[in-house]
């Protein structure tokens, strides 16, 4: 007999594989009430509503269309209001037991309304990721990493089989690990999303995630702390504020790992294209320029701003109609103490990628002119 194809059963295999499950008198209930309701989703130009069918009323509907066979009479749950629309604008609702549902493809109704009440149900809860198949759904990731990252550790991930897992990047990073070593091909990780959205510091948790809990061949050097090294530096050279987020990669990486036949990690590299370097010399809509130009005039010391020329450009800069000088002004005390620290970070970095100490002083000459 032939070899069977991954994730293709057959029938008695199917029948092993999900055996039916006797459910509870709260389950039954649930379901009863699902199947007897008539609640829908109303979409609209302001979001989606939950909203009621009902039947044919003397009320002059708030919202009303042409009445025919594909309009349908609703009342708004919030407000009360009646509204005639078409079917188009209608979704199904699914049950409440899959409102925090982490696999969005096992919603009972996968529609539009369905998947943006999940997400923000999930969201409420502290729950930023949510499967959806293969692909990791992430909702602003930078605002719960405390609640997060700190009970979900590395270990937890790695010992963990990736059918229990629970959403997360070190998930998706670890799934993709195993893949490399079973199958031996590799692997594609492609976040995806506006400017500002997170994709930077999800790269980064993948990474970080690989670096400490993969094996490393003899003479591998690459580590979580130089992972976070790299992701400063690029920070703050290709870091520029915008209208969603305070330091906005503005530029294109593409990171690489290799491993050995054994799994165990040799080493890696990256590829950068930036091709915002306007930003050098002007700002972006709402923006500012790149990072590193305010790091390096509020975190240089005195000698090295009197060897740049800082004072001159502060003393000449209407005359030299240099925008950036006049916006310094705009910046309070706890932002310049801010960039500050970052200039000092910045320059601890360079040492553990390979820079001297004097290449800030060099730095300095190249970003002042």
């Amino acid at each position: 007999t032939g070899e069977v194809p991954e994730g293709v059963l057959s029938s008695p295999q199917r029948v092993a594989a999900a055996p039916s499950v006797a459910r509870s008198e709260r389950e039954l209930l649930e379901e009863r009430t699902y199947l007897d309701t008539r609640r829908v989703w109303l979409a609209h130009r302001d979001g989606i509503e939950m909203a009621v069918l009902t039947d044919d009323s003397d009320e002059i509907p708030l919202v009303d269309v042409a009445k025919t066979e594909s309009t349908r009479l609703l009342r708004l749950e919030g407000s009360g209001a009646l509204c005639r629309v078409d079917d188009t604008d209608i979704d199904k609702v699914n049950p409440s037991s899959n409102d925090t549902s982490s696999n969005l493809i096992a919603l009972r109704q996968l529609n539009e309304s369905a998947i943006l009440h999940t997400l923000r149900w999930r969201y409420r809860w502290g729950l930023i990721y949510t499967n959806a198949g293969r692909n990791l759904v992430c909702v602003n990731p930078g605002a719960g990493v405390r609640s997060l990252d700190i009970s979900m550790g590395m270990d937890y991930f790695r010992h963990c089989h990736p059918s229990q897992a629970p959403p997360h990047p070190y998930a998706v990073a670890s799934q993709a690990r195993q893949l490399v070593a079973r199958r031996r091909r590799d692997q594609t990780i492609v976040p995806l999303g506006i400017s500002g959205s997170g994709k930077t510091y999800v790269t980064k948790q993948v990474l970080a995630y690989l670096s400490t809990t993969a094996p490393k061949a003899k003479g591998c050097k690459l580590s979580s702390q130089c992972v976070s090294d790299v992701h400063l530096l690029l920070q703050s050279f290709s870091g520029a504020a915008n209208f969603i987020h305070d330091s906005a990669t503005r530029l294109s990486i593409r990171y690489t790992l290799s491993f050995d036949a054994s799994g165990c990690l040799i080493g890696g590299d990256l590829n950068t294209w930036l091709f915002e370097k306007s930003l050098v010399s002007s700002q972006g809509p709402g923006g500012l320029n790149f990072n590193i130009l305010y790091q390096l005039w509020f975190g240089a010391d005195r000698l090295l701003q009197k060897e740049l020329g800082f004072l001159y450009y502060s003393e000449k800069a209407a005359v030299l109609h240099n925008s950036f000088v006049p916006q310094l002004a705009s910046f309070n005390e706890k932002q310049r103490e801010e960039f500050k620290s970052q200039w000092l970070a910045t320059c601890r970095a360079l040492g553990p990628v390979g820079l001297c100490k004097e290449e800030p002083k060099g730095l300095g000459v190249i970003l002042a002119h």
